[in-house]
């Protein structure tokens, strides 16, 4: 089973759209899974039937259904990284107006 490409995009998109744009791309992914899961289903029951290996079909369902929920998964995840607010940048408090164009005395040990 391998991971589709468009996660490794996930890990490094930063803005909401960057995020879309690969859970768009997992969305696809995930729908021809699906069409092949049910092609998969298709030769399980004309194996049962006698027409075909019934063993490799399980198998090659088997392996679409995790490709499935693997998918699932990403996008759940990829959606709580969208969701998620950021924390607000910490702004630097405003110089002193007290010493502003002036140089500050020297402190004396």
């Amino acid at each position: 089973m391998t991971t589709s490409p468009h996660a490794e995009q996930l890990g490094r998109a930063r803005t909401a759209a960057e995020y879309a744009a690969v859970i768009a791309l997992l969305d696809a992914d995930l729908n021809d899974a699906i069409a092949r899961r049910r092609g998969c289903e298709q030769a399980e029951d004309r194996a049962v039937f006698g027409d075909g290996d019934l063993s490799a079909a399980r198998i090659a369902l088997d392996d679409c259904n995790d490709v499935v929920a693997l998918l699932e998964k990403i996008i759940a995840a990829a959606d709580k990284c969208r969701a998620a607010p950021r924390p607000p940048r910490q702004r630097r408090a405003p110089p002193s107006r007290r010493w502003a164009g002036k140089r500050k005395p020297r402190r004396r040990c």
